[in-house]
């Protein structure tokens, strides 16, 4: 659903990267709003990705998409860059899509599963030695926002959260067209032994095989679990993995659980996201292209759900329509005068471009200011909210203290104490032994006599 939005670029928290066509149609298909018109700040020199801005949850989503035949890490980073920078609240980004999936005996990884990314191993960086190979390489750790999220994610999934029917649900709403693209096929999922590579007489193409010699057993999950989610490690590089040999030999010395080759370019904040479409060996085909994506796409969106908005750090401060409108236009006033300058009129123009740029520069050195002074006050705001709840906290306990003081001194009376009490004493005994103290006898009046009587004259006592 798309409405018209009044946010500005400034409102989005989370960026989503896709890295093939498919995966991003099935991102779009589970944004729960698409905002059609968004206000923009000034155009970022070199940045000419297409963004599609919506909601998930009550996340504001930046959804896109790598160039056309261009996969690897350069592409992934140079992608979460421009989106940091068109986009300058972003907080973190997911990397969501397919991957070659890691089988282990102790990694159950199949077709469809859903892998969450909690440490990115880069096996293409390294050096050669007399030894061998020497992985030297290593990426950033995702942000622990996410990573704090990720058990109680899979715990959801085992318990209460349906991933396969939420993906069925999100199939049946594509356009018929490409809705069949996105169906779990109806072929086996089959993993053949790491030393049998695909030849003419292979059949992984196929309904079912007949090659059972060469394929490793396994057993048949539950009902129900047909999709499992993992977390673990995922191995990325710029070559795409299909060799099993190879796959293995990773497997066990990093423990991973796919390849794919994006992850290991993008920087901290970012998690990655993956639904595994083959095996990395030499029988990788497109058979489960579609609903994999489909699996990363609703798994993504139902884990960022998860995550709370007030988490996620405070936007930066807006700058204002007025100032932002003033700098487009000078932008515009530029680009006319440097067209110009290919003129005769070259002196001329220079000069005008220079006030341009001048007056440009003090708008800059202006907005800073504002940014500074807002982030001052929006400090002093947070010190003032911190000792206001400091002081409610101390009105509560000196409210609540007369009730406590009184309850105390009642404890201490005798005659409070349950009867079962050692030291109760009833009412009359109490009022005995404590009987109120006698007001003490008023003094007696003074006696004053006369001068006559204090020298032996008989005179009257006055009273």
């Amino acid at each position: 659903m798309a409405r018209t939005s009044l946010l500005d670029v400034r409102d989005f928290t989370v960026g989503w990267i896709c890295g093939l066509l498919i995966e991003y149609v099935a991102a779009l298909n589970v944004l729960d709003e698409i905002y059609d018109n968004v206000t923009g700040t000034l155009p970022i020199k070199n940045d000419h990705n297409i963004y599609t801005l919506g909601r998930i949850g009550k996340h504001n989503v930046v959804v896109v998409c790598l160039p056309a035949e261009s996969p690897g890490l350069v592409s992934a980073s140079t992608v979460e860059a421009n989106i940091r920078t068109s986009f300058p609240s972003i907080q973190f980004s997911l990397m969501v899509g397919i991957a070659g999936g890691s089988p282990q005996a102790k990694n159950d990884v199949r077709l469809g599963d859903v892998v969450i990314g909690t440490k990115v191993v880069p096996y293409g960086f390294g050096k050669t030695t007399p030894h061998g190979f020497e992985h030297t390489g290593h990426a950033l750790r995702p942000p622990d926002i996410l990573l704090c999220r990720v058990n109680h994610f899979k715990y959801r999934t085992m318990v209460d959260l349906d991933l396969a029917q939420l993906i069925e649900e999100r199939t049946r709403q594509l356009p018929s067209p490409i809705k069949h693209m996105f169906q779990r096929p109806e072929m086996s999922d089959r993993l053949y032994k790491s030393d049998y590579i695909h030849n003419e007489d292979c059949d992984c193409k196929t309904s079912s095989s007949q090659l059972s010699s060469h394929l490793v057993t396994r057993e048949p999950r539950p009902s129900g679990g047909q999709l499992v989610v993992h977390s673990g490690t995922i191995a990325s590089g710029d070559q795409l993995m299909k060799n099993a040999q190879t796959r293995d030999e990773w497997a066990k010395r990093f423990n991973t659980l796919c390849f794919d080759m994006e992850s290991a370019g993008l920087t901290r904040g970012a998690l990655t996201i993956r639904a595994i479409d083959n095996y990395a060996d030499s029988h990788k085909n497109d058979q489960w292209h579609g609903y994999a994506a489909m699996a990363a796409a609703v798994c993504a969106a139902e884990f960022l759900k998860m995550v709370p908005v007030v988490d996620v750090p405070s936007r930066q401060p807006r700058i204002t329509n007025e100032m932002r409108e003033f700098m487009a236009v000078w932008l515009n006033e530029m680009k006319w005068s440097r067209d110009l300058s290919l003129g005769p009129t070259n002196d001329m123009t220079s000069l005008t471009m220079n006030a341009k740029l001048a007056a440009l520069e003090e708008r800059l050195v202006l907005l800073d200011r504002v940014e500074e002074s807002i982030r001052a006050v929006n400090s002093k705001i947070n010190l003032a909210m911190e000792k206001l709840q400091s002081f409610e906290a101390i009105h509560k306990r000196l409210f609540s203290f007369p009730e406590d003081l009184g309850s105390d001194i009642l404890q201490l009376c005798p005659n409070k104490r349950p009867k079962e009490h050692p030291l109760y004493m009833d009412d009359n005994t109490f009022r005995y032994l404590v009987k109120p103290a006698k007001p003490p006898p008023p003094p007696k009046p003074a006696r004053l006599r006369s001068r006559a009587t204090l020298k032996g004259d008989a005179a009257p006592i006055l009273h």
